[in-house]
């Protein structure tokens, strides 16, 4: 039977191995003696009843334990210090503030455990490893919980730890610690972020940084992270390394030389959050890399590393000189801005996503959907966001490449992949440099570029500007580049001092093949194009066998007899009922009556078997004084 507690003295005397309930509303003394350090299956219900003015942690160390259906106002320390297997639900933080590195509201760090429907308004303030609900998460379940607060991320040398990580839910999540009874699924599950998050390093909306350890262990497959249907609602706005709307990086960089990672899927997950940072910054992910694909080709992972039906209507912002001169050189040469995801390296996929906002960036590598892919396939995205770069600027994505293997690093041919189908751009794609396309800015190492459908202008501030792809290069053996069946419907495509076509230009050893491509719009030039001709103006044509354009006239898309050309859904089937027609402008619309033929005048004639009368039709004779000829 529950122990009833009415008092703080009833919460000093809690021990291990018993149960309790609050009788009521308890305000606890600041003077208050904590229970016992080390508590073991203890569960306190809280039964609706709040506990308020907590200054130290409920509990220092507490393990296979519940705690829930509690309230708690004015919290100056994490509620909990250290859980392990613990089971938390329905608990209300109805405000207060902490201060200090390693904290959450609900914990300063938790393992193995469960958490479900906690709601915090506390807000944090420390340096490192910061979370609204959790500051250290180790192979937990985190379910229905939401943070209103703000998470001030705003001082100390982040770079010294590895554990340099902030986030509205959690600072820092890990799986390594190997758990027999550890839930299937690790991860966040329909959780919400509304305060404003602030940081220096690794910093998220819901997650700073996420590392799977388990990963190299024969069990892999049970170490499963997944964030889904999570929203994030407030501004994430560090000044250096890998930002997102979602969570912040998920590889370790330059801090240990090396990283340890792999997430398994984010989906159903939406941002609205304007992201802004130095480093990999992106809507849902500033960076993901399955890392372990690349360190140990024996542990190559199938379907992980994915980003699945997300959206992203928050403003991304990447400027480079917003990380310090004291981060280590892999922040400094890894820089990139996508509407999804920053940059994802490794077997990565983006499928279904939408971005809606513009993403802005004075580095390479810049993206409506991705900034940087590194093996991988992006397919079925939207972009309907401005995108402004420098270098390598794309409507869907800012720069893609195949992995180049080594002496160490092999990746069967099969899995070494880099494609990009199926996406749709209808923004403006600016470059203030060179390689701008309406799809992708710079394909390398043999990529392929099918099915896609490009309706925003793209403009190169210098070189290469292509309705589809900005440019194609080779850093490897030759590998064959693919760019077919594509649509260009760019209103323009501009190369201020260079080449602009739909493709804007490759490397010497690059092996392209290019066509089939519906082009409508004009493709304008400024410099000399290729053999020395100079477009200025002029619609594209047929002549430029470059362009790889076999359903086009002029600047108009060509389509067959009973469609219609329709901006980014190219030619379509004009679908007009009987007595209507397809009109440019204006749809379908009712065909014309065509106006009765005029008969011809009648000649009255004189009825032979008739006197007196008169024929007037071929068949009917009338009276003379009735009726007259018409």
């Amino acid at each position: 039977m529950a122990i009833i507690i009415n008092d703080a003295a009833g919460l000093s005397s809690i021990t291990s191995g018993n149960s309790y309930v609050l009788g009521g509303d308890i305000d606890v003394p600041y003077s208050w003696t904590q229970p016992n350090t080390y508590l073991d299956n203890v569960s306190l219900d809280g039964a609706g009843y709040s506990l308020s003015s907590l200054y130290s942690s409920l509990f220092i160390n507490i393990n296979n334990s519940s705690v829930s259906n509690l309230t708690v106002n004015r919290l100056y320390a994490p509620l909990i210090g250290d859980g392990h297997t613990m089971q938390v639900e329905n608990i209300l933080i109805g405000g207060g503030t902490l201060n200090g590195g390693g904290q959450g509201a609900l914990a300063g760090a938790l393992w193995n455990s469960d958490v479900v429907n906690v709601v915090n308004y506390a807000e944090i303030f420390g340096n490192d490893t910061l979370g609204g609900l959790i500051g250290v998460c180790d192979s937990c379940r985190i379910t229905d919980c939401i943070n209103y607060a703000n998470i001030h991320g705003d001082s100390g040398t982040v770079y010294e730890t590895p554990l340099a990580s902030v986030g509205g839910l959690v600072g820092h999540f890990q799986i390594e610690t190997n758990f027999e009874d550890a839930p299937a699924d690790y991860g966040f599950f329909n959780c919400k972020n509304f305060g404003d998050v602030t940081g220096y390093s690794t910093v998220g909306g819901l997650v700073g940084f996420l590392i799977n350890d388990k990963r190299q262990y024969e069990n892999f497959p049970r170490s499963t992270f997944r964030i889904i249907g999570c929203e994030n609602h407030g501004s994430v706005s560090p000044t250096a390394a890998a930002i997102g709307g979602l969570y912040g990086d998920v590889h370790y960089g330059g801090i240990l030389g090396f990283a340890i990672f792999s997430m398994d899927e984010i989906s159903n997950c939406l941002n609205t959050g304007a992201i802004s940072g130095g480093g990999c910054v992106g809507g849902i992910a500033g960076e993901t890399s399955n890392i372990y694909t690349y360190l140990d080709p024996d542990v190559l992972l199938l379907d992980i590393n994915r980003v699945i039906n997300c959206v992203n209507r928050g403003a991304i912002t990447l400027n480079a000189a917003d990380v310090p001169p004291t981060a280590p050189d892999p922040f400094i040469d890894y820089r990139y801005a996508g509407g999804i995801v920053g940059s994802m390296r490794y077997l990565g996929s983006v499928i279904d996503c939408l971005n809606e906002a513009p993403v802005i960036s004075n580095a390479e590598g810049t993206g409506g959907i991705v900034g940087y892919l590194l093996t991988g396939t992006i397919s079925g995205n939207e972009n309907t966001g401005e995108v402004r770069g420098t270098l390598n600027t794309g409507g869907i994505v800012g720069e893609i490449s195949r992995f180049v293997p080594d002496e160490e690093h092999i990746l069967p041919e099969d899995r070494n992949i880099a494609i990009v189908e199926n996406n749709r751009s209808a923004a403006l794609t600016f470059g203030t440099r060179s390689d701008a396309g309406g799809i992708v800015g710079l394909a390398n190492n043999g990529v392929v570029i099918n099915n896609n459908r490009a309706c925003g202008a793209v403009q190169s501030e210098q070189s290469y500007a292509g309705g589809i792809t900005g440019f194609v290069q080779v850093t490897d053996s030759p590998r064959e580049t693919f760019i077919e069946n594509n649509l260009a419907a760019n209103p323009y495509v501009r190369a201020i001092s260079g080449v602009a076509r739909v493709l804007g230009g490759k490397g010497s050893t690059a092996v392209v093949t290019l066509n089939n491509a519906t082009v409508s719009g004009s493709i304008l030039l400024t410099g000399a194009g290729p053999g020395g001709v100079t477009y200025d103006n002029q619609p594209v044509s047929p002549s430029d066998t470059e362009l790889g354009a076999t359903r086009m006239q002029g600047g108009t898309a060509k389509c067959a007899d009973g469609e219609h050309f329709e901006g980014c859904n190219g030619c379509v089937p004009d679908n007009c009922p009987p007595g209507y027609h397809w009109q440019d402008g204006s749809g379908c619309v009712q065909d014309t009556p065509k106006p009765p033929e005029p008969r011809p005048p009648h000649k009255p004639h004189h009825c032979a078997h008739a006197p007196g009368y008169y024929h007037c039709a071929p068949v009917f004779c009338v009276p003379i004084c009735k009726s007259r000829c018409r």
